[in-house]
């Protein structure tokens, strides 16, 4: 649904999710858009059914001016949020590992988001543990502001961490998920950039194990 010719539209999209009892809750839109095009923005979503919508990334200038930079995003972040919120769709930051980079003075980026207590986070369970964060810290200082949390566990290939299916990795997933619900969290998405094997068996093992331990 990008680009100028895109396969679909945000309505055909709906439809074609809704004939198969799927949903769109969530998207990752380009910062340009959401910033400079907020009211198309709006529209798509509601269009396609979309009450949240999470920056998959700060602009590299951020990123490469560090805990500062982050600290002056934060002023067009909070009005892209003031913005969307108007129309009860959700905007907020989703965390890879960069955020997680410690600089001179101990301070890192991911401090500077948590600490704006009005932003929303999509967390991304492998990206914050490999960056040596403490995932149940981590939850809980976000609670109330958690509604979507990216899946995935931690695996070791050949000596090397990698991603793996949820629940064939080391995360103590028995620990983090009753975090998850205490903080609040609506939806939890299974989410495998690499898979060490077919990735529908992956999904399905993920979800299988999923299902054994959610209510």
């Amino acid at each position: 649904m990008n680009g100028p010719n895109p396969e679909l539209s945000p309505s055909e999209a709906h439809d074609l999710l809704a004939a198969y009892g799927l949903v769109a809750p969530v998207t990752h839109r380009a910062w340009d858009d959401l910033l400079f095009r907020t009211d198309e923005e709006i529209a798509f979503h509601k269009c396609l059914g979309s009450n949240h919508v999470f920056l998959s990334s700060a602009p590299p200038e951020v990123h490469e001016a560090g805990a500062e930079g982050f600290r002056s995003f934060l002023a067009p972040l909070r009005q892209v949020f003031d913005a969307m919120a108007a129309e009860s769709i959700v905007f907020g930051y989703h965390n890879h590992a960069l955020e997680f980079t410690r600089e001179t003075d101990g301070l890192r980026p991911i401090d500077v988001l948590v600490g704006a207590d009005w932003l929303p986070f999509e967390l991304d369970t492998y990206w914050a543990h490999v960056a040596g964060a403490s995932l149940p810290k981590l939850i809980q200082s976000l609670t109330g502001r958690l509604p979507i949390v990216h899946l995935k566990d931690v695996g070791v290939y050949g000596g090397v961490p990698g991603i793996a299916p949820v629940g064939e990795g080391n995360l103590d997933w028995d620990e983090i998920l009753p975090l998850l619900a205490a903080a609040g969290t609506e939806w939890l998405m299974v989410e495998l950039d690499t898979t060490p094997r077919d990735v529908f068996e992956c999904l399905a093992s993920s979800v299988e194990f999923l299902r054994r331990r959610l209510p």
